[in-house]
């Protein structure tokens, strides 16, 4: 995906985010699954971001749309499969669930 969009986007202290819409099948009208990307700043991993910044991420439920340039990779499976949880934990990604760490919540 490449190119200019009018797509919600939102900033907080530390990041920026955009919600990018799936295309549903062939009528080529929009779903309602949509893909939230959130960008630290610049030299900040995901993983050190804190977890009140997800959850201010969700300010795109309401965020105005602008003009967006938006380029993202292709994605292209490995002819032999790998873990994607892994992948994600060598970006600096580690939900407790996939590290094996439990909140003391119940």
């Amino acid at each position: 995906m490449n190119g200019k969009h009018n797509i919600p986007y939102a900033t907080g202290k530390g990041w920026a985010a955009v919600r990018l819409n799936y295309a549903s099948g062939e009528d080529g009208r929009d779903s309602d699954l949509a893909l939230d990307v959130v960008l630290p700043d610049a030299g900040t991993l995901p993983g050190a971001m804190g977890a009140g910044t997800w959850a201010e991420a969700s300010a795109l439920d309401a965020a105005q749309t602008r003009e967006v340039l938006v380029s993202l990779p292709a994605w292209t499976s490995p002819p032999s499969p790998r873990s994607p949880s892994r992948s994600l934990m060598e970006q600096g990604l580690a939900p407790r669930a996939w590290t094996g760490s439990r909140s003391n919540s119940h």
